[in-house]
């Protein structure tokens, strides 16, 4: 039985087995597509009799067990006094949890996002002098100023987080296929930090213009000749 339909070559899987006793040998088996319970799982189930009619010997290597020891279960150094070629590993599930390290990158986006988007604030806000000294001629109030610089900073910070995911979107799909996958049938795992994204993506913009909202904008005054 194989879990991956795209295996499958005319009902057959082909199999490669490699030993340090010889050559690898490929041979093909019948074999039938099925569902498995996790849409996650991958690989096939070989019966016994199949492997031995290709003239391999077979032997118990692994057991699995719907078992989950306890905090203080002494079950590996049990089997350890019996043998020491015997090893216990416990598998709950895979759960994304974002990785700790993630959260320095955040900081150091932080530092990038915020301080180059105030510096091309400032340089927007500098091309915007005449219309920012007509503005304050005209009698609008400061909150109006800052509210205005604001929207400039969140226009960038957001504009360049936007561009910033969709090409490490592009780039984490290609490289996640050749880092996670083990062989045919085995599925690519995609693990996507969604609370990361959400800070870098929507966080950071808003930080940014929070941070042009509070800043304190002085204009010269302009003389006008009519």
């Amino acid at each position: 039985m194989v879990f991956d339909a795209a295996a499958l070559r005319d009902g057959k899987l082909a199999l490669r087995a490699s030993s340090t006793a010889g050559p690898a040998r490929k041979f093909d088996v019948p074999a039938v597509p099925a569902t498995p319970a996790d849409e996650h799982q991958g690989g096939a189930l070989l019966p016994r009799a199949l492997v031995e009619q290709a003239g391999f010997a077979t032997a118990e290597r692994r057991l699995y067990a719907m078992y989950r020891p306890s905090a203080g279960s002494t079950l590996g150094r049990d089997l350890a006094k019996v043998t020491r070629r015997v090893t216990v590993a416990s598998e709950e599930g895979y759960r994304n949890v974002p990785d700790p390290g993630l959260w320095g990158w955040l900081g150091g986006a932080l530092v990038l996002v915020v301080g180059g988007t105030l510096t091309a604030t400032r340089l927007a806000a500098a091309d915007m002098r005449p219309e920012q000294a007509t503005m304050v001629a005209i009698g609008a109030p400061p909150r109006m100023m800052r509210a205005l610089v604001a929207g400039q900073a969140l226009y960038i910070a957001g504009l360049g987080a936007l561009v910033g995911l969709l090409a490490g979107t592009v780039t984490g799909l290609a490289l996640t296929r050749p880092m996670t996958t083990h062989g045919a049938g085995d599925p690519a795992t995609i693990a996507i930090p969604w609370p990361f994204l959400a800070a870098v993506v929507v966080g950071l913009p808003v930080l940014a213009s929070a941070a042009a909202l509070v800043t304190r904008i002085r204009l010269p005054l302009a003389r006008r000749l009519l």
